[in-house]
């Protein structure tokens, strides 16, 4: 999938995060989805796009119904 926006520019600290999605903006990498495990539980971070535009977009859309499909599914623990 492929967007053209700015992204939120941030560095992502190294404390076990596995990288999934990134923004190339103006020949810098930066971190756009990642996850992780917490306690018992597990973390997910997607920020793809903060524009309306976006939001309509049918892939964007594809992969927001993935990622909640995927979290019910580890949630009743069968990953």
């Amino acid at each position: 999938m492929s967007m053209v926006e700015e992204p939120y520019q941030f560095k992502m600290s190294e404390d076990n995060k596995e990288l999934l999605f990134k923004y190339i903006y103006r020949q810098n990498d930066y971190p756009a989805g990642w996850k992780k495990e917490f306690g018992k539980g597990k973390l997910f971070y997607f920020s793809p796009g903060h524009t309306v535009i976006q939001f309509k977009d049918k892939e964007y859309l594809k992969l927001i119904g993935r990622i909640i499909k995927l979290s019910i599914v580890c949630d009743q623990g069968s990953v």
